[in-house]
């Protein structure tokens, strides 16, 4: 063999075994997973994904919501992924994994292999370390839940004209 088909197969079999792995590396979603699942990939692509449906490829960067279910994903050496349940953010990397449990308003990220930094809603960061959780609540027990908008003080009286808002859909031609 002449020593540049040599260097050929020699460099070939280097790109083989380091770079087909790297292009192929992914994240491990485990299959028993429960409830729906929200995919955000690194190019900003969304996947919903449901039980029973193909788990596709999920590339180093992606971040996995889930809605009302559990999930348990694992990464490799050299890739992250986050993991997400009510406004609280985990980030596994570097060989470590995750289980998360997500009802309405409550849940937990748990560190199952490794370490994970969560970010909470405020921005504080935690660390996890390996068969610990971090428990979520989103009311405090003994607190009534929020309420969203307010309730009008005063009506109009049915002669009194009532501004038109711009934005609304009456304002509009016809």
């Amino acid at each position: 063999m002449k020593p540049a088909s040599k260097i050929m197969v020699v460099t070939a079999f280097w790109a083989f075994n380091f770079f087909i792995p790297l292009a192929a590396a992914k994240i491990v979603l485990q299959p028993d997973f429960q409830g729906s699942l929200l995919i955000t990939y690194p190019n900003g692509e969304i996947a919903m994904l449901n039980p029973g449906d193909p788990i596709p490829d999920i590339p180093s960067g992606s971040s996995i919501q889930v809605f009302k279910g559990s999930f348990s994903v694992q990464t490799e050496p050299g890739d992250s992924v986050k993991v997400a349940c009510l406004a609280h953010e985990a980030t596994a990397a570097g060989g470590a994994s995750a289980g998360v449990s997500c009802s309405e308003n409550a849940g937990a990220i748990e560190a199952k292999k490794g370490t994970l930094n969560l970010v909470d809603p405020t921005g504080k960061t935690f660390s996890i370390e390996e068969g610990n959780s971090y428990p979520i609540a989103l009311v405090a027990p003994g607190e009534a839940p929020p309420t969203f908008g307010t309730e009008p003080t005063a009506f109009p009286e049915d002669d009194q004209e009532v501004p038109v808002d711009s934005r609304s859909i009456d304002a509009s031609p016809r």
